[in-house]
């Protein structure tokens, strides 16, 4: 119960820094939710080959939102492991990764992101509104000055990754599930 409150008021307060028309940065915040993501995210055996290897956090967005996940991933840990952020470029292949942040800027590019491509399970986030088509399985999405996020279920399930109960319910939507 304490972690769902805690939980809740680490989103909510980064959802109303942009409400509250504070000079807040929004790389930063996205940053921020990606982050709080995978420590709400279970992969099947954890996901990683050997006991020390990271957590690895691709990106294919604008510079400035991968070093804001840099910053925000300082001396950070992912369910007891160290975390390393990969800049993914157009064409590139995103094997090694356990979440892959697609940003607004690379959205034509999700369809060929989000491939199966990863020997592994991969967190896929994206930027935009779940349309129906090939979305990311979370999208952070802005409600006029408000950031949240939208969740579908079914394609994390369906990939071996379980998503925390305490983190459907903060999403503004959620899709495919129970």
């Amino acid at each position: 119960m304490c972690l769902a409150i805690a939980l809740a008021i680490v989103f909510t307060a980064a959802a109303s820094a942009l409400a509250d028309g504070r000079k807040a940065d929004e790389d930063r915040l996205k940053a921020s939710f990606v982050y709080k993501f995978a420590l709400f995210i279970s992969w099947p055996g954890e996901n990683l080959e050997e006991e020390g290897d990271p957590v690895v956090f691709c990106v294919a967005a604008r510079p400035a939102l991968a070093d804001a996940l840099e910053k925000i991933l300082e001396d950070r840990r992912v369910h007891a492991r160290k975390t390393r952020v990969v800049r993914v470029d157009p064409g590139d292949t995103f094997a090694a990764c356990q979440v892959l942040f697609v940003g607004a800027s690379r959205r034509p590019e999700l369809a060929r992101l989000t491939r199966k491509e990863s020997v592994h399970p991969t967190l896929t986030i994206g930027e935009g509104a779940i349309d129906g088509g090939r979305a990311a399985m979370i999208e952070l999405v802005k409600d006029g000055r408000r950031l949240q996020f939208e969740i579908r279920v079914d394609v994390l399930e369906k990939s071996g990754l379980r998503v925390s109960s305490q983190l459907l319910r903060l999403a503004s939507r959620v899709e495919g599930g129970p």
